[in-house]
Formats: structure tokens, sequence, C-alpha cells
């Protein structure tokens, strides 16, 4: 019995975890980072070890986070359009996911997909929900989920 609930509960995870979903999850991390990077300011970092010139430092910093945040934004859009692509397939490369799972896989990829294109739209509030949606709403969730399917 305990077997079957352990497969049973990874079964769950893997159905709440499309690859979009990581995708979504990297990306509002990246931009929650960056947010936070351009609220300080050079004399929150002028103390930090290393830093020589805090101005210079700081755009640096900004800059690098900005590139990352362009290429996990790319990134993320790919793994959408790899998605729909894969749908569209003869022969998907998804896993099966178990009948009583697909409700929760297909939520979880249409959230997912609508969470990347906010954070990658250009509307800031748009985006900013959708990175409390990533961060903070899916692992309540997640929880809600394994009560739902007796896993908890």
């Amino acid at each position: 019995m305990r077997n079957d609930q352990s497969d049973a509960l990874r079964e769950l995870k893997d159905a709440q975890w499309p690859t979009e979903r990581m995708a979504a999850l990297f990306l509002a991390r990246v931009q929650r980072d960056l947010a936070t990077a351009r609220a300080s300011s050079p004399a929150e970092i002028a103390h930090e070890p290393g830093v020589t010139d805090p101005e210079a430092d700081y755009l640096a910093w900004v800059a690098l986070l900005e590139h990352g945040e362009r290429c996990t934004r790319d990134s993320a859009l790919r793994s959408v359009a790899a998605g729909y692509s894969d749908d569209d397939s003869p022969n998907p490369s998804r896993q099966l996911i178990r009948n009583e799972f697909a409700p929760v896989h297909v939520d979880a990829v249409a959230r997912a997909r609508a969470a990347v294109a906010a954070m990658a739209g250009p509307d800031p509030a748009k985006a900013v929900a959708a990175q409390i949606d990533v961060l903070d709403r899916w692992p309540i969730d997640d929880r809600a989920d394994a009560v739902i399917y007796g896993e908890a």
C-alpha cells in the first residue's frame, strides 16, 4: 500500500510540474531578483566585500541581472513554444499522465503558459501578478492537490 501511495504521489508531482512550469518558476525568480536589485542603490552595496566603486559595481550588477532576465525570458518562451509544438505532434514526447491527474496536468500547463506570457509581456502589473502566482500561490495549490487526491 505504501509503495502505491508513493507512486501516486510521484505521479501527482509529475502532473503538477510540466516543463513550462519550471520555466515559469525560473523566470519569476529571476524577475523578482532583478526587481530587488533595481529597488536597491549603490549605497546599499557599498559595504559588501570586494566593492571598490559602489556606483560602477551596482550598475554592473544590475546589467548582469538584466542580461540574465532576458536569457531566462527567451528560454521560457522557447519552452512554451516547444510545449505547443509537442501538443500538436502525432508523437508527443510528454510522459503519459494518469487519467485521475490529467486535470491537474492540464491546469499546470495552462497556468504556466499564461504566467510566462504575462511575465514576458509589456504590462508590469500583469508580470508582478504572475510572479506572485508562481512563487506564492502555486505551492499552496500543490498542497491542496495532495489533500484532494489523498496523498497528504
